[in-house]
C-alpha cells in the first residue's frame, strides 16, 4: 500500500516533502531536550498540509483588480477645492454648518438662561397680585374638552338676558355639564386635589390684635373668616367633634359634580367634607353666576352648610395666611379711602366711638376685631416689596379680598316649623356704625316679601353681611325629590352705579345697590366698594380704579356658628349635588382671567416680584396667620405714622 500511494502523489509535492522533512528533523533535533514530542512528528500527515513555494502553481488568479473609488489616487477635482473662490458651495456649505453650530451653542448657555429670567420676570410683573402669573392674558388653552365651556353644554345656554334688563350675558366659562366627567373640571379640580393639608395640624387659627377668637368652622363668623381645613367644634360642655376636608370627597356620579359630607374617621377626626375653587385658575370680574343643584340630606333637619360662592383672588379659601387683613374688605379705591376704616379693630386714639358700641353683643358690644386692612391706600411709598399694586399719583390702591355669596343653603325654624331656606349675601369691612348698612328703597328692593326678609345676623366682630334669607324648593334637597333648583347673583362693580342681583329658585330674590354701603360719618369710613370696580386705563390718575378678580368656591361642611348642628338626625352620608356653573358677562365687556391689570397696560406699572416670596401663603394650609405663622410684616401705613 505504501508504494501504491506514493506512485499517486504529484511530483512537485515529492520535493515539498522532502523539503519539510528536513525542515522538521531540524526543529525535532533543536528541540530534542523538551519531554513532550513534537505536534508534528508523523510525516503521514504533512504531505496535507504542504504547498508548492510557487504561488502561481496553486491555481487562484493573481491578475490585478480594480480598486474602489477610495483607493484611486486620481488628480484632486481644482473646480471646486482649489479653485482659489472662498464662495463656492462647499465653502458656504461648511460656513454655514459653523455658524449654526456657534448659534446653538451660544443660545443654549447665553439665549435659554435669559429668556427664561426674562419670561419669569414678565409673569410676575404682569400679575401685579395673581400669584403665580397665571392667566396675565384671561387666556386659558382649550386642550380637549378641559376648556373654559364644556363641550356638553347646549347652545341655549351660551347667551342669556340680563336680569336687570341691561345687555345680553355671554357664556365665558361652563363647568361640571351633564355628561361630565371629572377631568373636564379641571380647573376646579386642581385646587381641590392640591389643597390637602398637613396631617397632624389641630390648632386653630385666631387673630392676633390684641383681641382672640377661637375658630369653630370653615369660615368662622368670629375669627376674621380664617379658613382652615381642620375644624374644631364644642357641642355642650363635653362633646367635641372635628371636620376634616378632603379631595377625596369631592367626585361626580350621573353627569354631576358631588361633595360628600361623611360621619368618617379621617385624620383621626371625626367627619369628612369637601371643598374646591378656581383659584388662581379662573376668575371673573363682573357678570352673572348661575348653578344647578341639589342640596344635600333632608329639607327639614338641620346642620349641613352647602355653599357656592366667589373671593377675590388676593386670598385663598382655606389658606389663614392669605387672608389675614385681606377679607372681607373692599375698600381703598378712591383717593380719600386712606382713613381709619383701614386701622387695627377700626379704631385710632380710642376712636371714633361709633367703633366702640353697638357692635358685636357677644364681645361687649365692640365693633370689629380685624387687625386692619393689610394692603390699604395708605401703604408708605417704600413699600414695594410688600404691596402688589397698583400705584397711582396719590400712592397705593388699596387691595383686598371682598366675597359674594351665590348661596348658604339652612334650615330654619320659624314658629316651631323647619323651612328650607338660602341666603344670599355679600360680606364688607370696614364696618358700618351698628353693621347697619342703608337698607333704603333708593338702595335695595326685596322681589317677594312672603318668602324673603332680610337676615337677622348683620355683622360680627369680623364682618358686616349685607344678606336676604329666601325660602327655596323644598323637593330640591337630596332625600326629598329629584329636582335642582337655580341660583346665582349677576353685578357690576362699582360704586354708586355697581350692584348685586340674587337669583334664588330661578327668580330675582333682592337687589343692592353701590349706595347701600357708602360713606358711613359715624364709624368716619369712605365708601365701600362692590367688589372691585371697572378698571380705568388712566391708571396713575388718582381717581382711577381696579377691578378685584372673583373666583369660585364650593363646599359642604357642618358649623354651629352658621345654625345648629342637629348630628343625631343627620343621614350621613350627605351629599351636595352641582350640575353646573355658568359665568356670563355682558358681550361688551368680557373680563376673564385672575390679574388685576388688562395685559396692554402691564408695562405702565411698577414691578411687583413678591408674590414668588409669598406663596408658601397660599400653598400651606397650616399657617393660619400672615404675621404670627408666616412671620411676615404689614406695609407701614402713613395713615398710623409709621412712614
Amino acid at each position: 500500500m505504501a508504494s501504491s500511494s506514493s506512485s499517486s502523489v504529484p511530483a512537485f509535492a515529492d520535493n515539498v516533502m522532502y523539503r519539510r522533512q528536513i525542515s522538521h528533523a531540524s526543529w525535532t533535533s533543536r528541540n530534542s531536550d523538551s519531554p513532550y514530542p513534537g505536534a508534528s512528528s508523523s510525516p503521514l500527515l504533512q504531505p496535507r498540509y504542504d504547498f508548492h513555494p510557487n504561488p502561481a502553481e496553486w491555481g487562484i488568479d493573481f491578475g490585478e483588480t480594480d480598486d474602489d473609488d477610495l483607493h484611486r489616487a486620481e488628480k484632486p477635482n481644482h473646480n471646486v477645492e482649489f479653485s482659489g473662490n472662498p464662495w463656492s458651495i462647499r465653502g458656504l456649505t461648511n460656513l454655514g454648518c459653523l455658524f449654526i453650530l456657534i448659534a446653538g451653542i451660544l443660545t443654549l448657555f447665553i439665549g435659554y438662561p435669559v429668556l427664561s429670567f426674562r419670561s419669569t420676570e414678565i409673569g410676575t410683573t404682569s400679575s401685579l397680585g395673581n400669584l403665580g402669573g397665571r392667566n396675565g392674558t384671561g387666556q386659558v388653552p382649550d386642550i380637549g374638552n378641559w376648556g373654559l365651556i364644556d363641550a356638553e353644554t347646549p347652545e341655549i345656554a351660551y347667551v342669556v338676558p340680563s336680569w336687570n334688563g341691561g345687555e345680553d350675558m355671554q357664556l365665558v366659562g361652563g363647568f361640571f355639564q351633564t355628561q361630565l366627567d371629572l377631568p373636564h373640571s379641571v380647573h376646579l379640580r386642581y385646587s381641590a386635589t392640591n389643597s390637602t393639608p398637613t396631617a397632624g395640624h389641630s390648632t386653630p387659627g385666631t387673630i392676633h390684635t390684641g383681641k382672640q377668637a377661637s375658630c369653630c368652622a370653615f369660615r368662622c363668623r368670629n375669627n376674621a373668616d380664617i379658613p382652615i381645613r381642620q375644624l374644631t367644634c364644642t357641642i355642650g360642655p363635653r362633646i367635641t367633634w372635628r371636620l376634616w376636608y378632603d379631595p377625596e370627597a369631592v367626585t361626580t356620579a350621573n353627569g354631576n359634580l358631588v361633595i360628600t359630607l361623611s360621619q368618617k374617621e379621617t385624620h383621626n377626626l371625626s367627619y369628612e367634607g369637601g371643598m374646591l375653587s378656581t383659584w388662581n385658575k379662573f376668575c371673573f370680574t363682573g357678570g352673572y353666576i348661575e348653578t344647578s343643584v341639589r342640596l344635600p340630606g333632608l329639607n327639614n333637619i338641620q346642620g349641613l352648610w352647602p355653599a357656592v360662592w366667589t373671593m377675590g383672588n388676593l386670598g385663598r379659601a382655606g389658606y389663614g395666611a392669605s387672608l389675614e387683613g385681606m377679607w372681607p374688605y373692599s375698600y381703598g379705591k378712591f383717593l380719600y379711602s386712606c382713613d381709619v376704616g383701614t386701622a387695627p379693630n377700626q379704631t385710632h386714639n380710642g376712636g371714633p366711638f361709633a367703633a366702640t358700641v353697638n357692635g358685636d353683643t357677644g364681645h361687649d358690644g365692640e365693633l370689629s376685631w380685624l387687625p386692619g386692612q393689610r394692603l390699604s391706600a395708605c401703604t408708605c411709598p417704600d413699600q414695594d416689596n410688600l404691596h402688589p399694586g397698583p400705584k397711582r399719583g396719590n400712592g397705593y390702591v388699596g387691595r383686598a379680598s371682598p366675597e359674594i355669596d351665590v348661596f348658604e343653603a339652612q334650615i330654619t325654624s320659624i314658629n316651631k316649623v323647619l323651612i328650607p331656606q338660602v341666603s344670599q349675601s355679600a360680606q364688607w369691612a370696614p364696618f358700618d356704625a351698628a353693621y347697619q348698612w342703608l337698607n333704603t328703597s333708593d338702595f335695595f328692593s326685596m322681589t317677594d316679601p312672603t318668602i324673603s326678609h332680610i337676615n337677622s345676623f348683620k355683622g360680627s366682630i369680623t364682618q358686616e353681611a349685607t344678606s336676604i334669607v329666601t325660602n327655596t324648593a323644598p323637593l330640591c334637597y337630596e332625600d326629598n325629590g329629584n329636582c335642582f333648583s337655580i341660583y346665582g347673583f349677576e353685578y357690576r362693580p362699582g360704586f354708586d352705579d355697581g350692584y348685586i342681583t340674587w337669583i334664588a329658585t330661578n327668580k330675582v330674590a333682592w337687589t343692592i345697590k353701590g349706595g347701600a354701603v357708602g360713606s358711613n360719618p359715624q364709624t368716619q369710613i369712605g365708601p365701600r366698594q362692590i367688589s372691585g370696580a371697572n378698571f380705568s386705563p388712566v391708571v396713575l390718575s388718582p381717581h382711577a380704579t381696579v377691578a378685584e378678580p372673583m373666583y369660585l368656591i364650593a363646599n359642604l361642611g357642618m358649623s354651629f356658628n352658621f345654625g345648629k348642628v342637629d348630628l343625631e338626625h343627620l343621614p350621613f352620608p350627605c351629599h351636595l349635588e352641582i350640575d353646573y356653573i355658568r359665568v356670563y358677562q355682558p358681550k361688551s365687556a368680557i373680563n376673564v382671567g385672575c390679574s388685576l391689570i388688562p395685559a396692554i397696560l402691564q408695562d405702565t406699572q411698577h414691578k411687583h416680584t413678591s408674590t414668588r416670596n409669598y406663596i408658601q401663603a397660599y400653598t400651606n394650609p397650616n399657617l393660619t396667620t400672615w404675621r404670627d405663622d408666616f412671620g411676615q410684616p404689614f406695609p407701614k401705613s402713613s395713615f398710623l405714622g409709621e412712614c
